[in-house]
Formats: structure tokens, C-alpha cells, sequence
């Protein structure tokens, strides 16, 4: 089952007003999507790539067919979160390269499972075109986290945190991050290109050809 975050934490109290449910098949659970709010003048950031949509569409699909491929790519909003030393880190820093930007808790079983996978993709696909972009939304702090990547034995991917619930206030505000885990897949201008509500496995085929589809020229 995809966990919801825990109702005792203010900060991730759902929103109210849900005007739609999709199912997760392959995880076999419900997640509630609401409406996105975009501002239409912030979209013109994100001009239309017909030719990448068509390339993605298809490609969602076996391990990676919950992943909701945008006909329009959605600005986002900024982001900010930490790295492994605390020190303050933007999505915006990530420009110039695809992104699977991915929110995660310790506490939450779906993400033990699917976090090994992302290390996994980030070990094969990650450089000067792609990364795995993975924020912990623990309200602790980085120490359950910093346990975490050790118990797993993640040596791939960047430790990014965020204690203060900003980020997934965020991601909720637009109707994205409802539950654990959510990804977002983000082309080389910051803009979303898909969304994924719950886990996948992201070290299979599937999910890394349409990662690779993803991926900027050059």
C-alpha cells in the first residue's frame, strides 16, 4: 500500500476540497488528485514539446504505467530543501538536465521498497543529463534519513532533506505529493513532463526507457 503522511504532523494534513480519485493498479491503492492551480501566465515558461510528449506517451507502460504524462509541460513552483551537509538546495539548480524529482519518507514501507530501485537508476542513468533528485519530508530532521541511506546502502544518490514540510506544502498546493512516494519527471527547463502518484520500480527496462526518452540532446 502507498502511505498517506501521517495525520499527526500538521504540516501534512491533506487538503479539502478533492475533486478526483485515480487508482494506482499496480500498487493496488487510491490516491486523490487535485486540481493543479497553475497560473497561465507562469506556463508560457513552458513552451509545448510535441515531439517529447510523443516520445514519452508510449513509454509509459509495465513497471512505469501509472506515470501521467502531461500534454503540456506545468511550470513548478521554486523548491527548496537541504543537502547531506545542510546547506540550501534549489530544484532550479538541477536546470539543464532531466530530473525525477521523488518525495520519500523513512517511515513510509512503499518508499523502503521503491529507494533502492532510484539508487539503482541514478547509478545507471545519472550525470551531466539526468538526476535522481530525491527530498526527504521527514519533520526530524537528516538523521533518520542519513540511518536510512546507510541501512539500504544507498551510495548513489544525493541526500536532500527537508524538516520544515515545505516542500510537500508545496507539492500538495498543486495538487501533487498527496501521498508517499510521489515523483514528478522534470525536463531540462524545471518544467513537469509526468507524475507518478505512488511507487514504481525504477531500476527496471521500462522505467529506464522512458527516463532515457526524457533525457536532453547532447
Amino acid at each position: 500500500m502507498n502511505q498517506k503522511p501521517r495525520a499527526t504532523r500538521s504540516w501534512l494534513k491533506p487538503l479539502v476540497a478533492a475533486v478526483a480519485v485515480a487508482a494506482v493498479v499496480g500498487a493496488g491503492a487510491v490516491y486523490v488528485i487535485l486540481p493543479a492551480g497553475r497560473n497561465a501566465a507562469a506556463a508560457a515558461r513552458c513552451p509545448s514539446d510535441a515531439a517529447l510528449i510523443a516520445r514519452l506517451k508510449p513509454l509509459a507502460k509495465g513497471e512505469v504505467a501509472a506515470m501521467l504524462v502531461d500534454d503540456h509541460p506545468k511550470p513548478l513552483p521554486a523548491l527548496s530543501f537541504k543537502d547531506a551537509d545542510g546547506k540550501p538546495v534549489t530544484l532550479a539548480d538541477f536546470r539543464g538536465r532531466a530530473v525525477l524529482f521523488n518525495m520519500w519518507a523513512t517511515w513510509c514501507a512503499p518508499c523502503r521498497a521503491e529507494m533502492p530501485a532510484l539508487d539503482t537508476l541514478q547509478a545507471e542513468l545519472g550525470g551531466k543529463n539526468f538526476d535522481v533528485v530525491a527530498v526527504s519530508v521527514d519533520a526530524t530532521g537528516p538523521d533518520k534519513p542519513r540511518k536510512f541511506f546507510h541501512d539500504l546502502n544507498l551510495r548513489h544518490l544525493a541526500l536532500h532533506t527537508d524538516g520544515s514540510g515545505d516542500v510537500f506544502r508545496t507539492m500538495q498546493s498543486i495538487g501533487r505529493g498527496v501521498g508517499l512516494p510521489t515523483s514528478l519527471l522534470v525536463d531540462r527547463g524545471g518544467c513537469e513532463i509526468g507524475y507518478m502518484p505512488g511507487p514504481a520500480q525504477w531500476a527496471s527496462p521500462d522505467a529506464k526507457a522512458l527516463v532515457e526518452a526524457a533525457l536532453p540532446e547532447g
